[in-house]
C-alpha cells in the first residue's frame, strides 16, 4: 500500500562559508522498488541528489560541506518517503529492506534516528486503522457485524488515533529542542490528509518547540516558517473562540465579569454611561502607566458627562496592581484578570498589547479602537452630544 510521510521540513541551502563535512552510505537491499530518489529539501526548492537505480546499484553515497542542519528526502519508486535530517560533521548510515518504512534502520544521527522513528509509528497507526477498517467492511458485507461488535471496533478505532496523538506531544515533549519535532508538528495521516496535531489543546506542545528552537536556532529558515505558522495556527484558534462565545450569547458583544480592587465581582455590561471604554493594561508596562496619567484629564473632564472607563489589569501581581491603583489615583472602574497570559477574555477581545481599548456606545457597539488621544478626545466629545 503507498503511503507518503512527506513533510513540510525545510533547511537552509548548501552554502560557501565556514564548512562542515558531512557524510550519507547506505544500502537497499530491498526487491519491491527498483528506484529510489535522494533530495535535499530547503525553504525554496527540492534538489535532487541522486537516483539511485536499486538493479544495478544497491549503495548510495553521498559527502558534501554544510554549516546548517540538512533535510534529506528519500523516496522509492513505490512512493514511500523517509525523511533524514543531517548535522554538520556528521556521518550518516542507513540500510532498508523489503518494506521501505518499517525496515529503514538509520545510525550515525540522532536527529535522523528520531524522525525515521515518528515515520515507523505513524505507519504502524496506519496499517492498524486499515486492517481494523478492512476487517470492518468484511464483516458489515457478510451481515455478521453485531451492534455490540461495532461499538467495541469504534472504541479500538477511536482509541488508535488517541494513541497516535499521545505519541506525538510525548515527542515534542522529550525532543522540543530537536528540528526533528518540526516533522512530528507537520505530521498528516496520509488517506485524508488531516494533521495529526490539529486540536487547540495540542498548541501549548507546538508552542514550547517554536520557543526552544527559535533560541537554539534564531536565523534559521525553516523555524521562521514553524514560527509563523504557529502565529496563524493560534489566530485561526483565537478566531474560533471568540465566533463560539458570540454564539452563546444574545449581546452584540461579549462581557466580563472580573473582582474589582474589593473583590466584587462587576460586569461590563453592568455599567450604565453613554459611552464606556474598556481598557485593557498592565500595572507592570511603562506606556500603561504614561497613558494612565494623561486619561485621568480625560476622564475627569467626561464623566458628569455619561462617559466612563472599565479598566482591565492583566496582572499576575494582584497586590501590586491595587497599590498602583491607589497611588495613582485611578478613580475608574478598575478590576484585574491574573489569567493572563492564559486569559480567555484577552483571546475573544483579541488583545495583542497593552494599553489596548475600546470605545462602546450604549447600543452596545464598538465606536473607536485604539486612537491617537487627540483623535479619542473628539471621538468622545463627538459620541456625548
Amino acid at each position: 500500500m503507498k503511503r507518503i510521510y512527506l513533510f513540510a521540513i525545510c533547511a537552509l541551502a548548501l552554502v560557501a562559508c565556514k564548512r562542515s563535512n558531512v557524510s550519507i552510505q547506505g544500502t537497499f537491499t530491498g526487491t519491491e522498488y527498483d528506484k529510489v530518489i535522494v533530495s535535499e529539501i530547503t525553504t525554496r526548492k527540492n534538489t535532487i541528489i541522486d537516483t539511485v537505480d536499486i538493479k544495478n546499484n544497491k549503495e548510495f553515497n553521498y559527502s558534501g560541506n554544510i554549516t546548517e542542519p540538512m533535510f534529506v528526502s528519500m523516496k522509492s519508486s513505490g512512493g514511500d518517503v523517509i525523511n533524514l535530517l543531517v548535522n554538520p560533521e556528521e556521518n550518516l548510515k542507513f540500510s532498508v529492506g523489503n518494506n521501505f518504512i518499517t525496515t529503514f534502520d538509520v545510525q550515525g544521527s540522532k536527529d535522523s534516528e528520531l524522525m525515521v522513528e515518528a515515520a515507523q509509528n505513524l505507519y504502524k497507526t496506519e496499517y492498524s486503522i486499515d486492517s481494523l477498517q478492512a476487517i470492518f467492511a468484511k464483516e458489515s458485507l457478510a451481515g455478521t457485524l453485531s451492534s455490540e461488535r461495532k461499538k467495541e471496533m469504534d472504541k479500538i478505532y477511536m482509541s488508535l488515533f488517541a494513541k497516535q496523538r499521545s505519541y506525538s506531544r510525548r515527542f515534542l515533549n522529550e525532543n522540543h529542542n530537536s528540528l526533528a519535532s518540526i516533522f512530528v508538528i507537520y505530521q498528516k495521516y496520509s488517506r485524508d490528509k488531516r494533521y495529526i496535531l490539529n486540536r487547540s489543546n495540542d498548541l501549548p506542545f507546538i508552542k514550547m518547540v517554536v520557543d526552544s528552537l527559535s533560541a537554539k536556532y534564531p536565523k534559521n529558515r525553516r523555524v521562521a516558517v514553524l514560527k509563523k505558522d504557529y502565529s496563524e495556527m493560534e489566530s485561526t484558534y483565537n478566531a474560533s473562540v471568540v465566533a463560539d462565545y458570540m454564539s452563546s450569547t444574545e449581546s452584540s458583544l461579549p462581557d466580563l465579569k472580573l473582582p474589582d480592587v474589593k473583590g466584587d465581582s462587576i460586569s461590563l455590561n453592568s455599567v450604565n454611561s453613554k459611552l464606556k471604554m474598556l481598557y485593557f493594561w498592565s500595572a507592570s508596562n511603562k506606556n500603561c502607566v504614561l497613558f494612565n496619567n494623561t486619561l485621568k484629564s480625560i476622564y475627569k473632564k467626561y464623566k458628569n458627562r455619561g462617559f466612563e472607563i472599565y479598566a482591565v489589569s492583566l496582572d499576575a501581581d494582584n497586590e501590586g496592581w491595587k497599590k498602583l491603583v491607589k497611588f495613582d489615583q485611578l478613580n475608574w472602574i478598575n478590576v484585574n484578570d491574573a489569567n493572563f497570559p492564559n486569559s480567555l477574555q484577552t483571546r475573544i477581545w483579541n488583545i495583542q498589547q497593552v494599553p489596548s481599548y475600546f470605545l462602546i456606545n450604549n447600543k452596545n457597539e464598538i465606536v473607536g479602537k485604539n486612537l491617537t488621544m487627540k483623535k479619542l478626545e473628539i471621538r468622545i466629545e463627538n459620541q456625548l452630544k
